[in-house]
C-alpha cells in the first residue's frame, strides 16, 4: 500500500509546508516510481501560506524526462 497523509489539511491550510517520504525529508516536489513501488507513506505538513523555502532550490527541479 502507498498512503498519503496531509496533516492539518483544510480549506485554509492548503499549502505544503514540508514533506517526508517513508520517514525521510522530501525537499523536492517529485519522486521516482522506484521510491514508491513497494509502497510507503508520503506525509505532508500543511499550512495557511506557501512555504517558499520548500522545493525552491535549483536542485529541487525534476530530472529531465529526455535523459
Amino acid at each position: 500500500d502507498f498512503v498519503i497523509v496531509a496533516n492539518h489539511n483544510s480549506g485554509t491550510n492548503r499549502y505544503i509546508q514540508s514533506a517526508t517520504l517513508n520517514g525521510r525529508p522530501l525537499n523536492q516536489p517529485w519522486f521516482s516510481n522506484a521510491d514508491i513501488a513497494a509502497g510507503g507513506k508520503l506525509f505532508f505538513e500543511m499550512g495557511p501560506a506557501p512555504n517558499r523555502n520548500w522545493d525552491s532550490a535549483p536542485d529541487a527541479a525534476p530530472p529531465s524526462m529526455s535523459r
